[in-house]
């Protein structure tokens, strides 16, 4: 059954536990970790804790020695009405201290940093995609404040981007054009 999952937590020390999610999670369980934080996305609505919580919603599990059990889980981000996250297309990475996602509503896509303080979680607009493109996200958790991004559409070369903590967009590579596209443009109506 791909609709059901239990997620499990092996510490440093050795020892296995459950980890308070309910079994309907999205996209295979367990979506990213940070440094400090394990990842899902919710399928239905759910109770953990006494906390209700919307189906869609990215929840986090937070590892940090010393923080009590019912503190442990929150809600990372909440996609509006009309939005949707898809973290099995590449729309969904973590790097040391943030979640990375790609917020979706009416063929647009933009670009979203999630992050943890002692108040909660906080979202930043990290970078709007051009309607017509679409963008994917790489990370790795030992990273502090960078991403890589790949953007390509119809008549965009696909190009890959270093993404700096603040916004500013480094070309790694980038495809050949193919056709001279500068007759051409994408609208969404």
């Amino acid at each position: 059954d791909y609709s059901t999952f239990e997620v499990h937590l092996l510490d440093p020390s050795g020892k296995l536990r459950k980890l308070p999610f309910p079994q309907a999670l999205k996209s295979f369980g367990v979506q990213g970790a940070s440094a400090r934080h394990v990842f899902v996305q919710l399928a239905q609505d759910a109770v953990i804790d006494g906390k209700p919580y919307a189906a869609e919603t990215l929840l986090a599990y937070d590892i940090s020695d010393g923080v009590p059990d019912a503190q442990r889980v929150s809600a990372a981000y909440v996609p509006a009405d009309g939005e949707f996250v898809d973290p099995a297309s590449g729309g969904l990475a973590a790097n040391r201290d943030e979640l990375l996602l790609i917020a979706n509503n009416s063929l647009r896509q933009r670009v979203l940093a999630a992050t943890f303080s002692s108040t909660g979680w906080t979202q930043r607009d990290v970078m709007q995609i051009e309607p017509g493109n679409t963008v994917t996200l790489r990370a790795d958790e030992r990273d502090r404040d960078e991403f890589v991004a790949s953007i390509a559409g119809f008549v965009t070369p696909r190009s890959q981007y270093l993404v700096h903590g603040d916004g500013r967009r480094q070309l790694l590579a980038q495809d050949p054009s193919m056709t001279d596209s500068s007759g051409f443009t994408t609208e969404i109506g």
